[in-house]
């Protein structure tokens, strides 16, 4: 998720990209060992009685062996890494689906193997369109055609409590630079740009905070 042209990402969607991708290796690895894998053309039917259930896309694949489904976790393994680059490279023109700008709060999939969006408020069918055809477009390129996705009920607070600590622990580091710059002569104030410093510490944020929880 290379261009010659660089964009930083707020904090907020950085922090929301953060969280999703500490979700997906926690499903995609450790699960996938202690669970017996038996998702199939069944599974959208089944997460539609989750009671923060919105909506569903695509179709499910049948699986005939324990091997195909292992395979179906690597194609939403790719699947996700291709939109997460399309979502770090085009941060600007994505920015109007994710939180604060959009309804977009995580996204992965399901311990169930299905794709997923999670949003903080209500959305209109023609926006999950929208958000859809992106995964699909990707899912396309791979042989992949109607690829499963279920949008969901998400809570932003955890997101907003993370945005607002990394905000903090911005301010008092830029404080703390300039002071140390103020007392050197001749040498420039530096200017803190949100970078992987900040990415990294968002990260370590989010795993004290779901540890708590």
């Amino acid at each position: 998720m290379t261009m010659e042209k660089k964009f930083v990402l707020s904090v907020p969607l950085a922090a929301m990209m953060l969280m999703s991708m500490a979700f997906v290796p926690a499903v995609s690895a450790q699960e996938v060992i202690e669970q017996k894998l038996t998702f199939g053309p069944e599974t959208l039917n089944e997460l539609k009685s989750n009671p923060n259930f919105i909506a569903a896309y695509g179709n499910m694949p049948a699986f005939s062996t324990s091997e195909e489904r292992k395979k179906w976790l690597d194609i939403l393994d790719l699947i996700y890494t291709e939109v997460n680059i399309e979502v770090n490279a085009n941060e600007r023109e994505m920015s109007k689906y994710f939180y604060p700008d959009g309804p977009i709060i995580n996204y992965g999939f399901t311990n169930m193997r299905v794709l997923k969006v999670e949003v903080n408020k209500e959305i209109e069918k023609s926006f999950m369109d929208e958000i859809y055809q992106i995964f699909d477009s990707h899912a396309s390129r791979i042989g992949v055609n109607e690829v499963p996705l279920v949008f969901f009920r998400g809570d932003v607070s955890a997101l907003t409590e993370l945005s607002d600590t990394a905000d903090l622990n911005e301010t008092e580091n830029n404080t703390n630079q300039q002071t140390k710059s103020g007392s050197e002569t001749s040498k420039e104030k530096p200017n803190s740009i949100p970078g992987f410093s900040l990415m990294y510490g968002l990260f370590g944020l989010y795993l004290v905070c779901r540890i708590r929880h």
